[in-house]
């Protein structure tokens, strides 16, 4: 009963979906490929490369997802090098990030979670394991991967104070869901209870810590960073200060922040500003216009270019770069 009346409102839910992603297409540029992928119809270059070795399936769903992932990636690969690795993922700048790690060897958009659509995918792809990051539960995916004896591990699991309470509203949903999990790898002791009470079998819940703090990340040399700031353009005796992942509304109070800086300090400081979507670049764009700020897009940039002057803004509208910004920058938001 529970599934029907999900599969009802999902049912109703696709004529709001198919207008969404056709705009959303038309206003990004983004190629139907992704539609074809969630719909469960792959390439037969996709299927002779997915049936070539066995699978494991890891879906994260954006960015975030993707990057906290990597540990477990690399370590999958490096330890079980007779299993292809299968990255899934929702958004577009997610599947960018996946495209770049040679550590996976097949990137694809996860399917809508209509059953036709699930069946055409799990059929195809046949994995043998699937690891889900975070807390993406998609009620008609994780059952019919059940039902097909795929085992199902949730990593990086976590439960925020805002979400706890609707998901125990809708609890009679949840259980059957998270009773399907061979393990529940929580980021807390915290969100490890929390997923206990939604009904997620105690004997299979581990708080593991949070996958981001495995992340590796490499010494930089003094040489190296002034070839990286070289490479963006950016001047050596200037302070660089990296405003990364930021959110809607956090650019205006940042530069306006920024605009106050008396001219003895700007004139030695450059601001780096990373949206956390890089879709969001014409919105920082005109906000960065009408604050009358001289700003240089990153993906403009080109090695014979000036370098950026003090007080100028950098808006990063590229993907797979933060970590490099931030190794350069002295100062960090």
């Amino acid at each position: 009963m529970v599934y029907l009346l999900y599969n009802l409102l999902l049912l109703l839910s696709v004529l709001f979906l198919i207008p969404y992603y056709l705009l959303r297409g038309l206003r990004f540029g983004k190629s139907r490929r992704g539609i074809r992928e969630r719909l469960g119809f792959y390439s037969p270059e996709q299927i002779a490369t997915i049936q070539s070795r066995r699978t494991i399936w890891i879906h994260a769903v954006s960015v975030g997802e993707t990057r906290a992932a990597m540990p477990l990636i690399r370590q999958l690969h490096s330890q079980y090098p007779e299993f292809q690795i299968l990255v899934t993922n929702v958004t577009e700048t997610g599947h960018e990030v996946a495209l770049k790690v040679k550590e996976i060897d097949l990137c694809l958009f996860f399917p809508f979670d209509f059953p036709s659509a699930v069946r055409k995918a799990l059929n195809t792809v046949n994995p043998e394991l699937i690891i889900i990051v975070e807390t993406e539960l998609w009620p008609n995916f994780i059952k019919l991967a059940d039902q097909s004896d795929i085992p199902l591990a949730l990593v990086n699991g976590r439960i925020s104070d805002r979400s706890f309470p609707r998901y125990r509203f809708i609890r009679f949903l949840l259980k059957p869901i998270l009773e399907t999990f061979s393990v529940l790898c929580m980021q807390s002791q915290i969100d490890a209870e929390r997923i206990s009470v939604l009904g997620a079998p105690d004997r299979r819940v581990e708080n593991t810590g949070n996958l981001k703090f495995d992340y590796e990340l490499k010494n930089v040399s003094a040489e190296e960073i002034g070839q990286r700031k070289k490479h963006y353009r950016l001047p050596e005796a200037v302070t660089i200060y990296v405003a990364g992942s930021t959110h809607a509304g956090e650019e205006k109070q940042l530069l306006e922040a920024y605009r106050q800086i008396s001219p003895q300090i700007k004139q030695k400081l450059i601001l780096v500003l990373i949206p956390r979507r890089p879709e969001r670049k014409r919105d920082v764009v005109v906000l960065l216009k009408e604050l009358k700020f001289q700003y240089r897009l990153r993906s403009s940039l080109k090695e014979r270019d000036s370098l950026l002057a003090a007080g100028e803004v950098l808006l990063v509208d590229t993907l797979g770069e933060v970590l490099d910004f931030y190794s350069i920058a002295d100062l960090v938001f």
